[in-house]
């Protein structure tokens, strides 16, 4: 494995906030200060400017792919997400770009539910629906097809700082400077409140954490679900959490500071023994944790760290995304640069082939006018929010 900086002029040298890795393809894009989104390919290791995706109006601090490949989508300080789509017509901009555009995209759709800042986005496993996490302490939770707001999550006291959905399609969970991890639960409405279980301990940093972000994620079956900016015994950590979510099953300690990101290797791999992972599978994931300025590679194999990468950024990193195939993983940071890991073939071990299927949305093209966000009408399901720590 190789890990080398990238210097390339990303965002105008100014931090770039976030990093997500096309699900189909090997290209990826990357968001920051300069308002802008950006598209790049990467092909044998060598990165290839493709468009600039110029529509907000202030930073941009999350980019998120559709999990079909088809869409992207933006959000930042502006409050707004976009949602774009390639075209082959060449739109216009009132910005001069230094770049000529290899490829073309437009606003597909604009989603207003707040005027305060986007730290983070997920998308719903179909991508029928988008989550998005802000300064306003709430979650919200956009249809896609109806345009709008859909639900408005509260139970946070301060910042939310990451989301992450379920890939089964049954739980949305969140981080906040509150230092309190949510697990949003799809049930049936009922005539009761949602019930908020007791908290039994802190387990996580507050405004000390000093990171915009608290980047969680679960694995790709769903299975397990990791937790940033963690803290035990004093020390830095991760904790990792089976299904249904309810305790941590581990930690992952010996970092020198704060878990800021999370982000599984999308392939299965073989075991490397004849022993069942810790996840209680026949097979694993390879993940990365993301700290203010490492990156230690891991496997649900073992709760040993199988790489380890540092001291290669001025700065915090903010963001990191595997691309499709599992052979690179991209850093993002606010120093205005990314770094790559590379994995050459067979390197994270042998992949289990699986045939992916991705139900494809079809998605009105015309942006809609911004609507208030509404509840969810009699019959339909809601969101339960289920606090586990």
């Amino acid at each position: 494995m190789r890990a080398k900086t990238l210097q390339i002029i990303w965002h105008d040298k100014l931090p770039i906030f976030s990093v997500d890795f096309d699900p189909i393809r090997n290209r990826f894009a990357t968001c920051g200060g300069d308002h802008n989104a950006r598209i790049w390919s990467l092909k044998d290791g060598n990165v290839e400017y493709l468009s600039t995706l110029s529509r907000h109006s202030a930073a941009v601090n999350c980019v998120r792919w559709s999990p079909n490949g088809q869409y992207i989508a933006t959000g930042g300080d502006d409050g707004s997400i976009l949602l774009w789509e390639q075209t082959d017509k060449k739109q216009q901009s009132l910005d001069d770009d230094e770049f000529e555009n290899l490829e073309h995209w437009r606003t597909a759709i604009i989603l207003r539910g707040t005027t305060s800042d986007l730290y983070d986005l997920a998308w719903s496993p179909n991508g029928t629906m988008i989550a998005s996490a802000g300064i306003d302490s709430s979650i919200r939770v956009f249809d896609i097809k109806e345009q709008k707001c859909v639900h408005v999550l509260t139970e946070h006291q301060h910042f939310v700082q990451g989301v992450a959905w379920d890939p089964l399609f049954q739980y949305i969970a969140s981080q906040s400077s509150d230092r309190a991890l949510h697990v949003y639960k799809y049930e049936e409405k009922q005539k009761n409140s949602p019930k908020l279980l007791e908290e039994k301990t802190r387990m996580y940093m507050d405004e000390d954490l000093n990171s915009f972000f608290r980047r969680l994620a679960f694995s790709p079956d769903g299975q397990l679900l990791i937790s940033t900016g963690g803290t035990h015994n004093q020390a830095m950590t991760a904790y990792v959490f089976t299904r249904p979510f309810n305790n941590p099953c581990a930690h992952l300690s010996n970092h020198q500071k704060a878990v800021i990101a999370v982000k599984f290797n999308p392939l299965k791999y073989k075991l490397r023994s004849k022993e069942k992972s810790f996840a209680s599978t026949d097979y694993r994931y390879i993940y990365a944790l993301a700290t203010h300025d490492s990156v230690a590679i891991y496997d649900t194999e073992d709760m040993a760290p199988i790489a380890f990468f540092g001291k290669f950024h001025y700065a915090s990193l903010t963001d990191i995304s595997w691309s499709y195939d599992g052979q690179y993983l991209m850093i993002s940071s606010i120093d205005g640069f990314c770094s790559m890991i590379e994995f050459p073939d067979n390197e994270l071990g042998e992949i289990i082939v699986e045939e992916k299927i991705v139900e494809q949305v079809q998605v009105v093209a015309k942006p809609a006018k911004p609507e208030t966000p509404k509840a969810a009408a009699d019959g339909k399901k809601r969101i339960t929010p289920i606090l586990i720590r």
